[in-house]
């Protein structure tokens, strides 16, 4: 990469930087849990001790009366769970907060299994076009890997063949509306498919693939006092990458990087903090979480300041007003317990990352 090219990218990043430092009485990011049920259980899941537990989806009109206190979120809301796409309601669902004021971007997380159904609420969605929906399709390997992980043959070529889909419905939205992303969870089983799973990827979709490390409380969260920490938090089978391999992984993501000119600058610059931070068991950079820009909340309205820490509060509570609940001395004194942890969660990292200046003028040495 030019130094012409470096210095455009550095621009961009304090860019970034600013604005974020900047964004007062905002939220940075939303998890949004509408369910429980899931038809996989992935070997590296940390929410894998949760799944199908019974739990009632979140119903839409409670979504619509959150949202009605929501403030402004910079970044995206998260939809998860489970597999959203087992909400039979979720296109009203989304509708809701679609409508509302709260963000400009919405993400809704699968595991691609179900193509006719998600295109079909897809579909339920197109029209709207007031903010930018995204669907984020979990890939965690070449076929073979990402089956073996997902515990279920064929999972590989649905997921591929509801991309396939939402591409052809992309085409005929506005721009940027249903066009599907993909994430892979970078583990002990599967940091071999790095490089072929993206160039895959490049290939068939021409956008770069996302990685993000495997998590779990047990080993990658530190600070956390034991009466808050979500103990069941932890991938039941898959750990993460061996240590001797750390550094070849970010060797092989930089070397990506400088290939396709830098489509992989924020996972290198994620990956170096989260290595970093697994050697030395604390982080350099402070978590913004304890700030109250990043909640959580799950399909039964509890509601946490991070995923790594139990719920303090329910919003039946508060007559499912967010921002009653938010402003609580419940929750006051919940971030005040949190304001020296730290973890890998991507969740959390990265908008630390982005108010912390040091971390952006590392990159320099990413680039």
């Amino acid at each position: 990469m030019s130094l012409t090219r470096k210095l455009h990218v550095i621009s961009q990043e304090l860019k970034a930087h600013r604005e974020a430092r900047r964004a007062a009485g905002c939220l940075e990011i939303l998890i949004l849990y509408v369910t429980t049920h899931c038809n996989l259980r992935c070997g590296h899941c940390f929410y894998a001790d949760n799944l199908n537990d019974g739990t009632q989806d979140l119903p839409p009109d409670r979504v619509r009366t959150i949202f009605q206190t929501m403030p402004f979120i910079r970044e995206e809301i998260a939809i998860t769970g489970g597999e959203p796409f087992l909400h039979r309601k979720l296109p009203e669902l989304v509708r809701h907060i679609h409508d509302s004021p709260s963000s400009r971007d919405i993400q809704i997380n699968t595991n691609g299994w179900y193509v006719d159904r998600t295109v079909g609420y897809c579909r339920d969605m197109q029209g709207w076009n007031r903010k930018r929906i995204s669907i984020q399709i979990s890939l965690d390997g070449l076929e073979k890997t990402h089956d073996a992980i997902r515990g279920m043959p064929g999972s590989f070529q649905k997921a591929m063949a509801t991309a396939s889909e939402l591409r052809k419905l992309a085409h005929y939205s506005e721009p940027g509306f249903f066009t599907p992303v993909f994430l892979m969870i970078v583990n002990r089983d599967n940091y071999q498919d790095i490089r072929p799973l993206s160039e895959l990827i490049r290939k068939e979709f021409g956008i770069c693939l996302g990685l993000e490390l495997v998590r779990g409380t047990d080993f990658s969260a530190w600070g956390i006092p034991e009466d808050i920490q979500e103990k069941s938090y932890n991938p039941p089978e898959i750990p993460l990458p061996p240590e001797a391999a750390w550094d070849s992984i970010y060797a092989e993501v930089r070397a990506m990087n400088r290939e396709m000119d830098y489509p992989f600058r924020l996972f290198l610059s994620k990956f170096r903090e989260q290595f970093e931070m697994l050697r030395k068991k604390r982080s350099r950079v402070r978590c913004v979480a304890p700030d109250g820009i990043t909640p959580v909340i799950y399909s039964n309205g509890d509601v946490a300041v991070c995923e790594f820490s139990r719920p303090f509060a329910n919003l039946a509570d508060f007559e499912d007003s967010f921002m009653a609940l938010w402003n609580s001395p419940q929750s006051l004194a919940q971030r005040e317990k949190l304001r020296c942890c730290s973890c890998t969660h991507a969740c959390f990292l990265v908008p630390s990352m982005r108010r912390d200046l040091r971390s952006n003028l590392r990159l320099l040495v990413d680039l």
